[in-house]
């Protein structure tokens, strides 16, 4: 089967309502992904001022270099800096965290599904998965995301070998999370 082609889809069932969206970001996020944003912010807040200010973020960006342009990470920084103003942990938490995801809810885990599904059809396939490593500075290569689909396929029961649902990957983080965070 072609890449390109995907199968027809599965019956969807109805979305869910905005649940969890009166719920705090530390309240949605996982405790451990908290906890490495507040390192992260320590880590970016170099004066330990409590606030990571233009000049800081300036100085990050230029760490990274130009072999991190265009990552996942990148694109986070350099979001921060068009605040043109120094921010809190609490302002730093609004702006990076619906970049990272939101996995204790089901809206939170479609905003992340959103952001791997870069044409808008409510299937990850092979070329976005693998848009999505080069994003993040991943060393996967192609053998390793097909072994991947297919995995997830022989193991989880997926609809194909070829990529995910929204559905899918919701049992999926769901799983994955509930299993990691005992």
């Amino acid at each position: 089967m072609s890449r390109a082609k995907q199968p027809s889809q599965p019956n969807k069932p109805a979305t869910s309502s905005a649940k969890g969206a009166s719920l705090s970001w530390k309240e949605r996020i996982h405790p451990e992904d908290y906890e490495q944003l507040r390192n992260t912010f320590e880590q970016f807040d170099i004066d330990k001022s409590g606030f990571i200010d233009p000049e800081e973020i300036s100085k990050i960006m230029e760490e990274l270099g130009e072999s991190r342009k265009g990552t996942l990470i990148w694109n986070i920084i350099d979001s921060l800096r068009y605040k043109n103003k120094p921010i809190n942990f609490e302002e730093f938490i609004e702006l990076v965290t619906p970049k990272v995801g939101d996995i204790k809810t089901k809206e939170g885990i479609r905003t992340i599904f959103k952001h791997l599904d870069t044409d808008d059809d409510d299937y990850i396939n092979y070329d976005e998965l693998k848009k999505l490593s080069r994003m993040a500075g991943d060393s996967i290569n192609d053998e390793e995301i097909l072994e991947l689909l297919h995995s997830t396929f022989i193991n989880n029961k997926t609809n194909n070998n070829e990529g995910l649902y929204f559905e899918e990957f919701y049992q999926l983080v769901t799983k994955y999370y509930k299993k990691h965070s005992n």
